[in-house]
């Protein structure tokens, strides 16, 4: 509708049915975990590949993922999104080094600091 390509790409998904359920992290229920993996980091990649194969951002674009703490440190309660968070870093960094290489887009990913929220 404007003419060009985006300039600037948000990524905010996150969600853990594990958690909301209140399930420890030494009792998971897998098929969650699995659901919990795919929203909350698989998304990223399936986002970040249809904008490479469709062109979609500009040249020195930039690419944003929240992530959190957690992916890095041990913050009880926080269980498998703390997985979750690990790998959709671990995806900035692969599709970081791709993107940027060829076109010259930047992905990064930013936290908030642990503070009590309710996110958090």
């Amino acid at each position: 509708a404007l003419g060009g390509k985006i300039d600037f790409v948000l990524h905010s998904i996150g969600m853990s049915p594990n958690v909301r359920k209140k399930r420890t992290y030494d009792d998971l229920d897998y098929d969650l975990l699995s659901k919990t993996l795919d929203i909350s980091a698989v998304s990223f990649h399936k986002m970040l590949q249809v904008a490479k194969k469709q062109d979609a951002i500009a040249e020195g674009g930039s690419i944003v993922a929240l992530t959190y703490v957690a992916s890095q440190r041990t913050f009880f309660g926080y269980n498998d999104m703390a997985d979750a968070k690990s790998l959709l870093e671990s995806i900035a960094r692969s599709f970081g080094y791709i993107y940027g290489r060829e076109k010259g887009v930047r992905i990064n990913t930013i936290s908030q600091s642990p503070t009590l929220t309710t996110a958090g």
